[in-house]
Parts: C-alpha cells; structure tokens; sequence
C-alpha cells in the first residue's frame, strides 16, 4: 500500500472521485464525511470499482468532531496522513441581497475555517516525518479567497478557472522547523494540474 492521503468530503463529487483515483493508483486512502450514511456510500461505489478506500466520520464544520477524526486517522497511518485533499466545502450560489449572514458564515466555517483548522491538525505529524502535502480545491463560485497564513507562509489559492481540468495549490511540507523552512525557501507554494 502506498503512502496515505485523507480526502475531507469524500461521498459525492470530486471528493468521491478523487478518492477512487488514488486508490486505483495504490493510495492508502481515507475518505472522510459527516455520517455513517455518506460513509456507506463510499464504500459502495469504491468495491463496485475494485479499490480500497478506509474511512472516518468526521464534520469539518465541528471541531471536536476533526480532533476526534484526525486523532482515529493518526493511529490508522501511524502518526498522521502523507497528505490531505481538502475537498469539504460547498458553494454558495444567490445574489447578495437573498444570502443571509447565516449562510455566509456557514461558508466561511466550511471553506476556509475548517481546512485551516485540519492543517492545524496534521502539520505536527507531517513536520516531525519530514514531509507531507496539503491540497486546497477552490470552490466555483468562489471569486476571491482569503489567504491561508501558516507561519510566516502566506497561501493563496488560485483563483477558480472555468475548465476542464480542476486547479489545485499544493503546500509542500518538507521538514524542519516550518519558521526556519519557510526562511530557507524550503516549503513552496506550486501550482499542481490534475487532468481528469
């Protein structure tokens, strides 16, 4: 089995998708989502396309539910996952005036509070090993996305393109101290192409 990836939002859509592809390429993957439901539905789509995929409830949107998560997937990988696709998130479509700040809010927490807190959560395990990737799909209908700040690292991801292949920004964990690797250039910030 190859090295481990967690896929946050893996029942449906690319999260789904994603997790079918790195398991067909020999990824030990792990596929999260919010209940035992959508869990079922992962499994069953990937033992009627032959792959393994192991998974954990976990609601990004709570954060005990993500230390209790991330805590079950340290002890499955033997310290922490190679790498997270942070895929959980949704799009908010309406004009202005029809989306209240209830809505907005829920966003905010899913697209951007959630994947920060889950870095938070694998970024010890992925310095102490030396190396690990984090993965930021943008969402459609996101125009402008606020930047991820880790250390003195500022994140952007990229705007989203209306094209056939999705976009993805990748943030390299090398090893070290992050301040210190972030100092010597050691942790890049690369666009990555994931044809479909």
């Amino acid at each position: 089995m190859g090295k481990s990836v967690v896929v946050t939002g893996a029942n449906s859509g690319i999260g789904l998708v994603t997790c079918l592809e790195l398991a067909g390429a020999g990824w030990d993957v792990i596929g999260t989502a919010r209940s035992a439901v959508k869990i079922d539905r992962l499994h069953e789509v990937a033992q009627t396309k032959g792959v393994t995929v192991r998974s954990v409830i976990c609601d990004v949107d709570d954060a005990s539910s993500c230390e209790q998560a991330f805590g079950e997937i340290a002890a499955m990988t033997g310290g922490g996952p190679w790498a997270v696709v942070n895929n959980a998130g949704f799009a908010q479509s309406g004009a202005v005036e029809d989306v209240s700040d209830a809505l907005v809010r829920a966003q905010l927490e899913t697209n951007v509070v959630a994947p920060i807190r889950i870095a938070r959560l694998v970024l010890p395990g992925m310095r102490e090993r030396g190396e690990g990737r984090m993965l930021f799909p943008p969402r459609t209908s996101t125009a402008c996305r606020p930047p991820l700040v880790v250390g003195r690292l500022q994140f952007i991801a990229p705007a989203p393109q209306q094209q056939r292949r999705m976009m993805l920004t990748a943030l390299d964990v090398v090893g070290g101290d992050l301040d210190q690797a972030t100092d010597r250039g050691r942790i890049a910030r690369r666009r990555v192409v994931w044809p479909r």
